[in-house]
């Protein structure tokens, strides 16, 4: 192995198992392909990569073949909302990969069969809200998005809030913490939102594929 393949799966460089298929998989295919057995082996590829005796990242090893499958067909220049043929093998896309004289548009997606429905972007009041008598956050908020509990404990209404922050800055207690969704937020031209399933979809007469979220979410491919 080549002193730049070790360098690109060094452990200390990866940080978590979804990276690390994703730098495994351009590796080998990049290696079946320049050996000239990309059409031969690469069926074989996610079961590799993810035996059945190791533990799963997914809730089963067959849907994290599925996802390995997509990271396959991604590495081959297909993308998911081409709405890939489940029964269509990687071998048969290899071919359609090496016959192809050019890669069309758009270049990458998110893998549905991934997404992790990241909720929608908010503020959320944990357990460290204290019930303080001052309800800084009630009345810093210019909606009038926060309500008290019947424990004092404060809570936001999603629906009516407006992600200005302005309860963050507020809460003494540091109660108040910003959820967002990684590949949504890292977005410069906001073309990727969340679909009614919950899953985020990306509107490509905006993006102008700066490849940001990308490097901010590992479920797009």
């Amino acid at each position: 192995m080549s002193h730049w393949v070790k360098k690109f799966l060094d452990p200390q460089l990866i940080g978590n198992s979804a990276t690390k298929y994703h730098r495994q998989i351009l590796v080998e295919v990049a290696r079946l392909f320049r050996a000239g057995k990309l059409v031969e082996q690469i069926n074989s590829l996610p079961r590799t990569l993810a035996p059945p005796v190791e533990d799963s990242i997914r809730c089963c090893v067959y849907k994290e073949h599925e996802v390995l499958k997509n990271r396959v067909m991604s590495a081959l220049g297909f993308v998911e909302n081409e709405k890939f043929d489940t029964w269509t093998t990687l071998s048969e896309y290899a071919k359609k990969a090496l016959d192809r004289k050019k890669i069309e548009e758009p270049i990458f997606s998110i893998m549905e069969i991934a997404c992790e429905k990241c909720i929608r972007k908010n503020f959320v009041v944990t357990d460290a809200c204290a019930g303080c008598l001052g309800k800084p956050c009630l009345n810093g908020c210019p909606v009038g998005a926060i309500t008290i509990t019947k424990n004092a404990k404060a809570w936001i209404n999603e629906h009516e809030c407006i992600s200005c922050g302005r309860c963050v800055v507020a809460c003494p207690w540091n109660a108040i913490i910003k959820l967002s969704i990684p590949c949504e937020e890292s977005c410069p031209v906001k073309a990727i939102s969340r679909n009614k399933e919950g899953k985020q979809v990306i509107d490509y007469s905006k993006c102008v594929y700066c490849g940001s979220c990308l490097s901010a979410c590992m479920f797009l491919a």
